[in-house]
């Protein structure tokens, strides 16, 4: 339930999860709604293409809960 009271509260104040802007650090993300490769790459300083190449991935595509190498 207090996950729901986020949710509606991010979008009243008119923001989105794809508006997160928090750093990533540690060797690993696990992915969330809204994480795109390139947001995640902004977060944690890890280029697109390395991210890609740590991760073995052939298109941008990422899961929920796809846990990604950074390091």
């Amino acid at each position: 339930m207090d996950q729901f009271y986020k949710l509606v509260e991010k979008h009243y104040n008119g923001t989105n999860e794809t508006d997160n802007e928090e750093t990533i650090s540690g060797d690993t993300h696990k992915v969330v709604s809204g994480d795109t490769l390139y947001n995640i790459s902004k977060r944690s300083g890890v280029s697109v293409d390395k991210l890609k190449e740590l991760n073995d991935l052939s298109s941008n595509d990422l899961t929920v809960g796809q846990e990604l190498k950074l390091k």
